[in-house]
This record gives C-alpha cells, structure tokens and sequence, in this order.
C-alpha cells in the first residue's frame, strides 16, 4: 500500500512538472554545505532549470528521482559530472566559469539539466582577512574570476595588506591567469583609495589599470574597494638652513718701473735727506685700485721705481634660511617653488635672428609624496633642492650669456611617526687656497724675499641641514586660524613722522593689585 502512494505521489508530480512553466530555482551553496555536499531530488526538480553552485575543487552529491543512463557536460573544463549509479550523481568543480549539465535516460530521453556555476570558495579567505585586520570590515567576493575587496580599514597598510592576501591566495586558486607584472606596496594604498581597479602581483602589490583590459588578456585582477576611514592629510615641514663663510687674506709687494713725471698732485710727500738730484720720496694713494693696495713710487732725476703693496684681510658670511610648508592627502605629491626664474636662450630664428627664450626654475623646491602606513606610522618620500645664480658658471654663445647654477637637493624615502624630525641631508664643504707669486731667486731670500713676492690666503666653509617634519592634521574651524596681516594697524601721521613708527602699538595696563582678605602675611613666633 505505502509503495503504491509512493508511485501515485511520483506520477503526479510528473504531470504537474509537464503542465507548470519552468522556472530556476537557486540552491545556495550555504544549503548545499549544510547538507554535507549532499542534494536530493525530486521527480518535479527534474524537470525545472536548476542553478547550483560549486567552489573550485569541489563536489556535490545528487541523488536523482529516476534512473539516468548518460550525462554531459557542456564545459568540462569548467565541471566535470560522473554517474556511479542510475540514481547518483557526482558533480566537480574543475574551474570558475559556467557550464550546463544534461541527463538522458537509458533511451536517450532527456529527463533533466543543471546550470553550473562554479566560483571560489571564500570562507577561508575571508576568515583569514579577519584575523589579519581585526580592527577592520574586509570581505572578498568573486566576480567573473575577478576578486573584489570591500570594506573600510583605517590605514593604506590595511588596504595593501588586504591585497597582499588576496594576491596570495589566487595564487593557490584554479581560476586562470594571474597577472605578475604590477608593481608591488606603494600602488596599493593608491589603489585602495581610489576604489580603482588593479592587478594582483607576486610581491602582493597593485597596480590601476581598467576593467577591459582585464577582460581583454584574460588575467584575474584584484578590484579594491576598500574606504580608508583614519587621518590621511599629512603636513610637512623642511627646513633649510645654510652658512657660508669665507676668509680672504692677501699680502705682496709688485715692483715696476716708471717715469716720476706721472705722479700727480695730492700725494704724501716726506723729505728723504740731503743730496744731489733727489727728489722727494712720495706715496701715492691710488683711489681707482681695490681696497688694500697701497702704490708707492720713488724718483732720483730721470728714473723712478714704483711699488704697488696689496694687504688685504676680509671675512664674509652669508646665512640662508628657508622653512616651506606643504600638506597633501596620503598617496598624492604636492610640490612647492620659492624664487624666481631666469632665461635661457634656446635657439635662434633663422630668418629674423630673433632668440627663442626659455625660463628655468631657481630657488627652493619641495615635493613629497606621503603614505599614511597606520597611527603614528607615515611613510614618506621627499625631494628638496636649492638653486642659486651663479656667474661664475655662465658661458657665452652666439653671443648670448646663459648663468650657471649652484645647486644642492637630496632626495629619499624614510618611515617615521607624525611630529618626528629627521635630518634629510648634510653637507660641509671647506675649500682651501694658496697661492704664492714673485720674482725668482729673489723671493727666497730671507727677510727681504718679502718684497718681491705676494701670497693669496682663500678659505671657504659651507655648511648646508635640510630638516624635515612630517604631521598628521585634519582641517580646523576658519576662526582657529590666524594670517599674517591679523591685528595689523597702521601708524598715524604723528607716529609715522615724529615717533617714526611702521605700525601702532597698543600699550597693555598692568593689572590692578587686589586685596587679599582675612589673614594674610607673615606668622612670627
């Protein structure tokens, strides 16, 4: 009796699958998995279109209302399906992608289908990507062999490590070809950012790059879509600071000859003793020769010997100081020019002779890119450099000067936590002269080798520290903020004039003393 209700039940399921329309029906592979890989089937799931999902390697069993004779697979690269009985089923997930599978009884009737869909089993990369980052929400899902992250993290180094993960684990995935030419952890915070597209690379990092091309070389890609939710503006400050120092000393004596009939009026004269045919001994002082020289000349009749002595001690110093300040979000350059721009003849026109003129940059630049890696952890990349006209260097072409440079930069990338100081570079540079000039033989006696030869004392010090302080900031309320004209006042007229004041001071009351009540002073025994 149970067995003929059994048959009745079957038959009319059978009719009603015939009559009603065919819709999909979508076996989740939560229930799959809930039910140990394990699928039962009616007469009636026959003979609907059935999606059920596989992850890559694999497998569900399907036991089946009726008995089936053959089975095909339309891809089975994608999934592969082995009939061990009539009535049994075993279906394999080979590769992600989509592929149909068809039953036939043992006359080559149809007598049911699947639509395979075969994806990758997240549940332990997600679990991982929880432990890795648990002060973050990140989740991978799978689109078209392609892996999207979402979430939020609170730093870029969550994000790329985020992606490094994923990036490992396709490795162990069968889902094709991934692509190992990006370029590996500054990218990835970029990425992340974003919310671009980019391509998994063996170091774990990422690259952006559109979705077509993806799709065109049919490489797995890593799309982040991960939201970074911490401090990502940085501030940095460099410092600049440069003393030059020079020491020049001179001293010689050049002796020449000449006529007494050149000197002129207005010179020392100072009797030289009793004789025949002298003249006076003068000491002229030349106003046209540079400071320190001294020209002297003595005449007797006809000749005179003349003498230039040249003693000359100076001492400069020059002191540069430049403090540029620039903010920019993690991932993004900022890049900053203090000075001026001089030009350069680059060509000149053939027919009109007219010069073509270029303008190059000198001064103080700054660029610098920084990475915020996590609280407190800032990675940054900095170029500095300072530029100054130097004639020194120029040269002449076609009869145009084009000036030199004296130039200093330094560039790196160093790891540091906000409001730490680093010394970018350093440079001392001392450069010593001598030279010693005069007459042979003559120059080597003692004591009077004095007078016939002059000595050149050239000494140079530089020294150069380039600073750099990076912050973390956020944007503040207008009225927290104050510029540099504020409570500025200019003077009157009696001030300007008379006082000879450049603004008005304001003179602030001292406070009124107050009276302390009760007993207060000194306790003497």
């Amino acid at each position: 009796m149970n067995v003929l209700r059994k048959l009745q039940a079957g038959a009319l399921a059978l009719a009603l699958g015939t009559v009603l329309p065919a819709t999909p029906i979508l076996l989740a592979p939560q229930a799959a998995n809930a039910a140990g890989s394990y699928i039962k089937l009616t007469a009636s799931d026959l003979s609907r279109d059935r999606q059920i999902h596989l992850g890559v390697d694999k497998s569900i069993v399907v036991d089946l209302p009726r008995p089936a004779s053959d089975v095909l697979v339309s891809n089975p690269a994608i999934a592969d399906a082995v009939l061990r009985t009539s009535r049994r089923l075993y279906l394999i997930g080979v590769k992600t992608g989509q592929a149909n599978v068809f039953l036939f009884d043992s006359s080559g009737a149809q007598i049911g289908g699947f639509d395979i869909n075969v994806d990758v089993d997240l549940t332990s990369l997600n679990e991982i990507l929880r432990q890795a980052i648990p002060d973050g929400t990140v989740r991978a899902d799978t689109l078209n062999g392609n892996f999207i992250i979402r979430g939020q993290v609170k730093s870029a180094s969550d994000s790329a490590k985020a992606q490094q993960i994923v990036a490992g684990m396709m490795q162990g995935f069968n889902i094709g070809t991934v692509d190992s030419g990006a370029s590996g952890g500054g990218a990835a915070a970029g990425g992340a950012k974003s919310g671009g597209a980019s391509q998994a690379g063996s170091g774990g990092g990422a690259s952006q790059s559109s979705s077509s091309e993806g799709a065109q070389s049919g490489q797995s890609r890593i799309i982040n879509l991960l939201t970074i939710t911490g401090e990502e503006q940085v501030s940095l400050r460099v410092t600049i600071a440069e003393i030059q120092r020079t020491v020049v000393k001179q001293l010689g004596v050049n002796l020449g000859n000449g006529s007494a009939d050149a000197l002129t009026s207005g010179n020392f004269s100072a009797n030289s003793g009793s004789g025949t045919g002298l003249s006076p001994l003068t000491f002229p002082i030349n106003t046209a020769t540079s400071p320190g020289t001294l020209n002297l000349s003595w005449s007797a009749g006809g000749n005179s010997i003349s003498a230039t002595v040249k003693a000359l001690e100076e001492t400069n110093m020059i002191r540069t100081l430049a403090e540029p300040t620039l903010t920019a979000v993690s991932g993004e350059t900022a890049n900053f020019v203090a000075g001026g721009e001089f030009p350069i003849v680059t060509g000149v026109s053939d027919t009109t002779g007219t010069p073509t003129v270029t303008f190059k940059d000198f001064g103080v630049k700054l660029a610098f890119t920084p990475t915020v890696l996590g609280p407190g952890r800032i990675s940054l990349h900095v170029r500095t450099e300072v530029s100054e006209i130097n004639s020194a260097y120029s040269i002449t072409t076609s009869g145009y000067t084009i000036p030199g440079l004296n130039t200093r930069n330094a560039e790196s990338t160093v790891e540091l936590p906000s409001g730490g100081a680093f010394v970018l570079a350093g440079l001392m540079n001392q450069q010593t002269q001598r030279a010693a000039t005069g007459l042979p033989v003559l120059q080597k006696l003692p004591i009077l080798g004095a007078l016939f030869s002059s000595k050149d004392f050239q000494n140079a010090q530089t020294e150069l520290v380039m600073i750099v302080t990076p912050y973390l900031v956020k944007p503040v309320s207008p009225q927290q903020l104050a510029r540099p004209g504020d409570n500025y006042v200019g003077p009157t007229d009696s001030q300007a004039y008379f006082m000879n004041r450049l603004n008005r001071v304001y003179g602030a009351a001292p406070a009124a003393a107050t009276s302390r009540a009760g007993k207060v002073g000194f306790s003497f025994d």
